[in-house]
C-alpha cells in the first residue's frame, strides 16, 4: 500500500518537516518497527516517534541541512558523545533484528571509526558496535549475544560524495549481513543464544562511545538522517524500497482547530426560523 503524502511533502525521497507526519502504522514496512528516529528538527534534540523518547544533549554533534533534508554531523574528527536515547531495549531477548539507518555522504571517509547510525558501546558494557572500521573502505558491526557475538565487518562500497545510502546490519536466525542500498555486501557471521539485554540506558545515533579499545566517534563524514530498529529481519525487497523511498512509510498529521467564543457562558441562541429584514418567513 501507499500513504498518503500532503502538499508539504509529496516525494517519499524528501525528508518531511518537523511535526508534519508520523508514522503510519497500516504501511507494511513499519511491522516491527521498534524505534524510529527520523532527525526532522533541525535545533534541539531528536524524536523517537514510536517510544516517544526524546535524545539528550548532541554532546559535538551539530544540525546540518543536506540535499535531502536536515540531520546530525560532528564537524570536527576524533569527539564521542551525546544523543542518547534512553530506555530499555527493545531488542533484548531476540534472534531477529535489523538495525537500520540512512545518511548522506559528503566526504571520503577519514578512516576513523565513524557511528554510522544506532549504536552502544563502552568499554565495559558492549551492545550495538556499529561503524566505519579503520579502514575507510570497511564497516564493522557487533550484536552482542548472550553466548557468542555476532561480529561481521565488510567492505561496504560507500566512496561516492554526495550520494544518500542505506545502511542495515540484519540478523535473521543468528546469522548477521550487512546491506547497502537494498543489497548484501560482504559475508555473515553467526551468533550463538540471544541478544543481550544492554544497554538499559538506552540507544545513541551518530554519536559515538566511551573512547578507549573499539570504541567508535561521532559521524564526521557525513549527515546523519533517520536511524530505526526492528524487532524482526528485514527482506531484501522490504530494504531496497526503504532505500528508494525512505519516508514511505510516514503519513501527514492531522490538527483539527475548534473556535469558541470568548466569554460566552453558552452558545449564542439561532432563531426559530430566519430573519429577513425585521421580519420572519
Amino acid at each position: 500500500m501507499r500513504v498518503r503524502r500532503s502538499p508539504l511533502w509529496a516525494n517519499s525521497q524528501t525528508k518531511p518537516p518537523f511535526r508534519s507526519v508520523g508514522i503510519g502504522w497500516g504501511h507494511p514496512l513499519t511491522r516491527g518497527l521498534v524505534t524510529y528516529v527520523p532527525l526532522s528538527e533541525g535545533g534541539g534534540s531528536g524524536h523517537d516517534l514510536v517510544r516517544g523518547v526524546v535524545g539528550s544533549s548532541l554532546a559535538n554533534l551539530l544540525w546540518q541541512t543536506g540535499a535531502t533534508g536536515s540531520g546530525l554531523r560532528d564537524p570536527a574528527a576524533n569527539q564521542n558523545g551525546g544523543n542518547l536515547f534512553a530506555g530499555l531495549n527493545p531488542l533484548a531477548g531476540l534472534t531477529n533484528a535489523t538495525v537500520i539507518s540512512w545518511l548522506y555522504q559528503i566526504a571520503g571517509w577519514s578512516a576513523a571509526k565513524e557511528t554510522l547510525g544506532f549504536a552502544r558501546w563502552e568499554v565495559s558494557s558492549t551492545f550495538l558496535m556499529n561503524r566505519k572500521d579503520a579502514s575507510a573502505t570497511t564497516s564493522h558491526c557487533i550484536l552482542t549475544m548472550s553466548t557468542t557475538n555476532a561480529d561481521l565487518t565488510v567492505t561496504d562500497g560507500m566512496t561516492v560524495t554526495g550520494q544518500q545510502h542505506c545502511i542495515a546490519w540484519v540478523l535473521s536466525n543468528l546469522v548477521l549481513s550487512c546491506y547497502i542500498d537494498g543489497f548484501q555486501v560482504g559475508g555473515t557471521a553467526t551468533g550463538v543464544g540471544t541478544i543481550t539485554s544492554n544497554p538499559t540506558d538506552g540507544y545513541a545515533l551518530f554519536a559515538g562511545g566511551t573512547s578507549g579499545a573499539g570504541s567508535q566517534e561521532n559521524l564526521t563524514s557525513a549527515v546523519g538522517l533517520a536511524g530505526g530498529l526492528y524487532n524482526r529481519a528485514l527482506s531484501a525487497a522490504e530494504l531496497l524500497w526503504l532505500t528508494a523511498e525512505p519516508y514511505d512509510f510516514l503519513q501527514p498529521v492531522i490538527r483539527r482547530r475548534y473556535f469558541v467564543l470568548p466569554g460566552s457562558a453558552e452558545p449564542p441562541r439561532i432563531p426559530a426560523s430566519p430573519l429577513v429584514g425585521n421580519l420572519r418567513w
